[in-house]
């Protein structure tokens, strides 16, 4: 019986080299990497909250507990712990 692997191993990407791909290369991909696809000062920012590390498990990314535009909640709640 053939073991299957993860898709991150299948597709031969890391779960950072995914994340970058999903956030910094495709700012720069757009051309708006000035403004986006980074943490940095004067960028603009929206911030998920997951309940784990995306870096262990990149399952924890479909499982979102909250997401944060322009400073406000649009989905979830903000955990009290």
């Amino acid at each position: 019986m053939q073991r299957t692997l993860p898709r991150r191993r299948r597709a031969g990407l890391s779960a950072s080299s995914i994340l970058v791909a999903a956030t910094r290369s495709g700012a720069e991909a757009l051309g708006m990497i000035d403004k986006v696809g980074t943490i940095a000062e004067g960028k603009l920012a929206d911030i998920v909250i997951l309940d784990g590390d995306p870096l262990q498990n990149l399952g924890v990314l479909q499982r979102p507990v909250a997401v944060l535009q322009g400073g406000r909640v649009v989905s979830g709640a903000l955990p009290t712990r």
